[in-house]
């Protein structure tokens, strides 16, 4: 496979403008058929099928078609495919603009190819591909945009603009011979949102509420731990010791900070997180704050 373009990625973006987003999942590759507003498209359940871990279907969908648009240009590679968009895939238009910033190309400067980022008073809230850009204005190709493949128009001064992010595109992006992050204990673009807390997504919760960044989750009793399906390759600390990281995490929360991570706490971390609060971290709670610290926060 050779290096993955800009120029290829806007040409299958452009050859899908007029794609309608389905009313169920039926006649998915159809452009027109079975319009409607269900989230049902050929974009979300290619990525769906690709990592089902992060990439939901049915689901908004403006963030897949992007992904998807590379993945074809990279003939279905999905490392080169991850290589290209820095690091990985997602759906969440906050944490995949937060792969580019991790990876030092995210900024205001539009290029041809890009990956731009829109924004509403809430933050990034929608993403397209760059297909031309002028002095004055940028074009774009979008996903689920009015529950379709549309084109558009902007000032490149836009307040909806929040900013581009760079793929790797080129001879750079040539990604067979590269990985997608870097090694456990290097430099690695994102996590991965795999719903198993392991030592490096301790580590970024650890950095995001400025604790000691060692790997280690702490505070588990023995009787606990049956909640906790979803951590793994974890030190645990003493039991009589605590956490420090529970503990920040806790007192941000308004729980006891006793530095125990369990059931009560993690009722509480569901709530924050927005999933199922039934008091065992399970694999959706861990897709859920692996999301959250990829965009760089808790």
């Amino acid at each position: 496979m050779g290096a993955v373009t800009a120029a290829r990625v806007v040409e299958i973006a452009r050859g899908y403008i007029g794609y309608r987003e389905k009313a169920s999942g039926r006649d998915l590759d159809s452009k027109t058929a079975n319009a409607g507003r269900a989230n049902y498209t050929k974009f979300n359940k290619r990525m769906h099928d690709v990592q089902p871990s992060n990439m939901d279907y049915p689901a908004a969908w403006c963030d897949a078609f992007v992904d998807a648009c590379v993945l074809e240009a990279a003939g279905g590679d999905v490392d080169a495919a991850k290589y290209v968009l820095c690091g990985d895939f997602d759906d969440y238009t906050v944490a995949s603009a937060d792969l580019y910033r991790r990876a030092g190309r995210f900024d205001k400067a539009p290029k041809y190819g890009d990956q731009v980022f829109f924004k509403n008073a809430g933050g990034i809230n929608h993403t397209g591909i760059v297909t031309r850009v002028t002095a004055a204005k940028i074009e774009t190709v979008e996903g689920n945009s009015g529950n379709q493949v549309a084109a558009h128009s902007y000032l490149r001064v836009s307040p909806k603009i929040a900013g581009y992010g760079h793929p790797r595109y080129g001879a750079e992006a040539n990604g067979a011979a590269k990985p997608a992050t870097a090694p456990q204990g290097g430099k690695s673009d994102a996590l991965a949102v795999d719903g198993k807390v392991g030592p490096a997504t301790v580590r970024a919760w650890q950095k995001v509420m400025s604790t000691t960044q060692d790997g280690i989750i702490g505070g588990q009793s023995r009787a606990s731990r049956a909640n906790h399906s979803a951590i793994n390759a974890i030190r645990y600390s003493a039991d009589k010791h605590g956490s420090a990281l529970v503990r920040a995490v806790q007192k941000r929360l308004g729980v006891t900070a006793d530095g125990l991570l369990g059931p009560k706490t993690i009722r509480a971390i569901q709530k924050h997180l927005g999933v199922a609060a039934d008091g065992r971290f399970g694999p959706a709670t861990a897709r859920a704050l692996q999301k959250r610290l990829n965009a760089g926060k808790f």
